[in-house]
């Protein structure tokens, strides 16, 4: 692969009276599909602005110079228009969001560039210009809407809610063909958060025709789906549906004590059984702590004790 080349630099120097018309360039639509990491947006000190008029004759003044890396691509005194400017930009080559966006022109369904073009947005966010566009690259892939929670970014919950009302059939329609497959599952949950009737994930999976031949079909559900009935239940302070449901998955789950397990299976079986422990033990202890159910919370923290190979009675 070529190496990349640097990015682009917009420099302003010598203090112009425009310098805030400037400054709110940034926030113009047309120059939305540059990045910070592909323009970078500069005021240059008086040295290094007075050497750069030296150096390319220019006349006594302010101005505007736009870089690509040390090397200076185009210049001006007034403040440029942003349809002007982005076409300057553009004759530098197109933004990665600009051939995304041809890309997906040309071929809608092409899941790859979408998924790729929602990561760039997501990086850009927050950003108003180009939230409706991540909504419809999330809507054209069914993700699951994982927004990095250390982002200090409120999505604008009216373009989400309706996203959310056409992406929600989707996925029950494809829960209901495939119930056990737990990315569906998350993308619903994920959703739902956004979806103004905040509808139930419990109504839900007691609505899925599930059948296993293998017990019950409850405990077939992903551990996503069983921490997000465990949070609706707890959230309405349905107690008994809570341990009805919970039991009903305890009572499927392998019981062994660890003790007994060959070496070679303990990993494997560890694994499955710390997510069990979020996913079914602690929703089922809650339960019965919340009822005054004593002997039969002794009784679980005893026997998932045993499971895991330590003792949980003495842990509240």
């Amino acid at each position: 692969m070529p190496e990349a080349m640097p990015p682009l630099r917009l420099v302003v120097g010598g203090m112009p009276r425009w310098l805030v018309a400037w400054t709110s360039l940034r926030g113009a639509a047309e120059l939305a599909p540059w990045s910070p990491a592909e323009l970078h947006w500069e005021v240059a000190d008086r040295d290094t602005f007075e050497q750069a008029r030296a150096r390319y004759g220019w006349a006594p003044g302010p101005r505007w110079a736009l870089y690509r890396g040390t090397e200076l691509r185009a210049s001006g005194t007034p403040c440029p228009d942003p349809r002007a400017l982005a076409a300057t930009l553009a004759g530098e080559g197109p933004a990665m969001l600009t051939r995304l966006q041809g890309l997906l022109a040309a071929q809608p369904e092409h899941l790859a560039a979408r998924r790729e073009r929602m990561e760039l947005l997501l990086r850009r966010m927050p950003d108003p210009r180009l939230e409706p566009l991540l909504v419809e690259d999330a809507l054209g892939t069914l993700a699951a809407l994982e927004f990095n929670p250390k982002v200090s970014w409120n999505p604008d919950p009216a373009l989400w809610g309706a996203a959310a009302g056409q992406a929600l059939p989707a996925l029950e329609q494809a829960i209901r063909t495939w119930p056990n497959r737990a990315y569906l599952w998350r993308a619903w949950i994920s959703w739902a958060r956004f979806h103004p009737a905040r509808p139930s994930v419990l109504a839900l999976a007691q609505s899925v025709p599930f059948w296993s031949p293998r017990g019950e079909w409850r405990s077939w559900l992903p551990y996503e789906v069983q921490r997000a009935v465990a949070a609706e239940l707890k959230w309405q302070g349905n107690y008994g549906v809570m341990r009805e449901w919970f039991r009903a998955v305890w009572d499927s789950l392998d019981h062994r004590p660890l003790r007994s397990l060959y070496r070679g299976e303990r990993t494997w079986v560890m694994e499955r059984r710390r997510e069990e422990q979020s996913a079914v033990f602690q929703p089922l202890r809650d339960a019965l702590g919340a009822l005054g159910s004593t002997e039969e919370q002794a009784e679980l923290e005893r026997s998932f004790g045993e499971m895991m190979g330590r003792d949980f009675s003495r842990r509240r």
